[in-house]
């Protein structure tokens, strides 16, 4: 996360070492420390972990056939090489849903990757579980442009928490930088206020100066959409699973709304300062 790096660098108060296959593509991160490599080799995850006193681990989407496995594997290798490098404190960013094990497709995966950690025996496990991401709304972005519209499975007056990944950032070096906790801890992350897609569209509309709609599509409806852009059919039928989540409530967040919970950035906000030169 560029966000979190760069934040801790910022302060002056960490040394923070980045792995990447590719060092070009995080160029601007100005005073880090890159470990070129592979998060997979046990090898690259020595060099990197050596000297270290926290590890900050993000689970990328790497969605394939055996997500979970390769999920848990792959958390699994580096809490291994995090505990021989004397690495005692763990933050993972997780995500809201990680509390059931099944039934929230790709979500499922970073179930596994709570355990791993949480079973390992560090002396304190921050697990963060951030809400829907807003710049989801770019996945969005063509149908706003082309039709006027949002279309999902989620009916559009039902609130859920919105968080923009900045603040995701800013929380994650928040966390890292407070010692006081320890134990397993998990963190929401839930942004300024659960927002509908009703209110989201409303304030599209606003701002663009034309009507936009938030149109309830079936989950099939969803899925052959999915499958008609060329998503692979077993990341659809995830992502089917995930929506359908949604659905049924067990995507709804563990961990209560409280001023811990809560980050500043509000969709509106995100939606003039990031989103909106998109679909302009």
């Amino acid at each position: 996360m560029p966000r979190l790096t760069q934040r801790l660098l910022a302060s002056g108060d960490h040394k923070v070492t980045v792995i990447s296959r590719d060092p070009s593509k995080i160029a601007d991160l100005q005073g880090a420390i890159v470990a070129k490599g592979s998060f997979e080799d046990a090898a690259t995850l020595k060099a990197a972990f050596e000297g270290a006193d926290t590890l900050f681990w993000l689970t990328p989407p790497n969605y394939r056939p055996d997500f979970e496995a390769w999920a848990q594997d792959a958390a699994t290798l580096a809490a291994s090489a995090a505990k021989a490098a004397g690495i005692d404190r763990v933050v993972v960013l997780s995500s809201v849903g990680a509390q059931h094990a099944e039934g929230n497709g790709p979500v499922d995966a970073l179930h596994r990757v709570e355990g791993v950690f949480t079973r390992a025996g560090f002396s304190s496990v921050g697990i963060m579980r951030p809400a829907n991401f807003m710049e989801n709304l770019f996945f969005s972005a063509d149908t706003i442009k082309n039709a006027s519209a949002v279309f999902g499975p989620t009916p559009g007056d039902i609130k859920v928490p919105w968080v923009a990944t900045r603040d995701i950032g800013a929380r994650a070096a928040q966390i890292i930088e407070d010692t006081s906790w320890s134990g397993v801890k998990h963190f929401g992350v839930h942004g300024p206020a659960d927002v509908s897609w009703d209110e989201v569209v409303a304030h599209l509309s606003h701002v663009l100066g034309r009507q936009i709609a938030y149109v309830q599509v079936g989950l099939e409806d969803v899925r052959a959409g999915m499958l008609e852009a060329g998503m692979p059919e077993f990341v659809a039928d995830m992502f089917v699973e995930l929506y359908d989540g949604g659905l049924k409530g067990t995507m709804a967040a563990a961990e209560p709304r409280d001023a811990s919970t809560t980050t500043p950035t509000t969709v509106q906000t995100f939606i003039d300062d990031t989103f909106v030169d998109a679909v302009r």
